[in-house]
């Protein structure tokens, strides 16, 4: 975004045509109008304020803080919707023309703030639930079966027990099963929805009921 306003401020916007229709209405831009360090400015406490909700240490209440915060957004983004055009109005004042500005900038990036954590958050429980299918595997290898609960495998075979970061907590495990074709394990994925993030491994004749 800081990258954006750069381009936009030196009216150098055609480096970004390939980033969609959203940039269209900043090609009005009245530049010399703009005060480019205020926009700067609102950009790096936005900036600041995402970090610290993505540090929030329990899920369930960084989504009450997400929610919060991608509803000032949305005021943003439908007063961009209801005067759609950048171009500076003859009554407008320079702070109100590069608060504007700002307003737009910060909209259009918002639905974007949190893709990036949340598929950085998936692969880091992927990779924790690929070690515990790995580690169960060497269990099997070893004992002749699967285990029972991921437990069995503390601390011989895993450190821990991964948990689930997407759940309400951040602290429940994930969720382990075996069946007839060999193991499952199942945790939920991003926004608290009960749509899981589900990794197979092993087949064979054991059989076995669910673990907590």
């Amino acid at each position: 975004m800081l990258n954006c306003a750069q381009v936009i401020a030196t009216g150098k916007i055609g480096l970004l045509a390939n980033d969609g229709d959203w940039t269209r209405p900043f090609q009005a831009v009245d530049r010399d109008s703009v005060d480019w360090n205020v926009v700067l400015q609102q950009i790096n406490g936005v900036s600041d304020e995402i970090t610290a909700i993505m540090k929030t240490p329990c899920f369930k209440d960084e989504q009450i803080a997400r929610q919060i915060f991608d509803w000032k957004m949305e005021k943003k983004g439908a007063n961009l919707r209801s005067h759609p055009s950048l171009a500076k109005k003859p009554e407008e004042t320079n702070q109100d023309y590069t608060q504007r500005v700002a307003d737009a900038m910060l909209a259009s990036y918002s639905p974007s703030f949190w893709r990036a954590e949340d598929t950085c958050r998936s692969g880091l429980l992927r990779e924790k639930m690929a070690r515990a299918l790995v580690a169960a595997a060497e269990y099997r290898a070893d004992k002749g079966n699967w285990p029972n609960t991921l437990q069995d495998l503390v601390s011989a075979y895993l450190p821990q027990v991964p948990v689930e970061m997407f759940s309400a907590t951040g602290t429940e495990p994930i969720r382990y099963q075996r069946t007839d074709q060999g193991i499952l394990l199942r945790a939920r994925g991003p926004k608290l929805s009960d749509t899981p993030l589900d990794i197979t491994e092993g087949t064979g004749p054991d059989a076995g009921a669910e673990g907590p």
